[in-house]
């Protein structure tokens, strides 16, 4: 029995790495759409988590480089975070409920200075953590909103 369970965790691990590999070469052949779509296909996983699974995919095998203006709707998901932290910013409009917020938005207000898979990543952690305080600090140094 033992045996049979480090056999078949050993065949998840290598699963595992084989799901990592062809997504990073189908990102780096400029293939994320497809990918994507693939994962937006498994029982259970939507949009959200789809574009959660490639974003770290992109950033933790530095991969943003393969990424286009165009592409990022694939890895920027836009949760209650990070529109909260982004709409304080003033990156989107207030007018458009949440829900509706197009990440092309945020990506385009990163402009060139600044990467998009990082604001996400920060954006998330933020608001997740920390909202109110950064928000003070900001309100403190008065910061003008874009």
């Amino acid at each position: 029995m033992v045996v049979e369970t480090i056999e078949y965790l050993g065949e998840l691990d290598d699963f595992n790495h084989r799901i990592i590999e062809y997504t990073e070469a189908s990102i780096e052949d400029g293939d994320i759409e497809t990918v994507f779509d693939e994962l937006t296909s498994i029982h259970n996983v939507g949009p959200k988590k789809a574009t959660l699974f490639l974003r770290d995919i992109v950033s933790g095998s530095n991969l943003e480089e393969y990424v286009t203006r165009d592409e990022y709707r694939y890895v920027f998901p836009v949760d209650t975070r990070v529109f909260q932290v982004a709409e304080e910013l003033g990156l989107v409009s207030t007018e458009s409920p949440k829900w509706e917020t197009n990440s092309a938005e945020i990506v385009e207000a990163c402009g060139d200075s600044v990467s998009p898979i990082e604001f996400n990543q920060g954006a998330w952690y933020i608001g997740a953590n920390a909202f109110e305080i950064v928000i003070e600090q900001l309100d403190n140094l008065n910061l003008e909103k874009r």
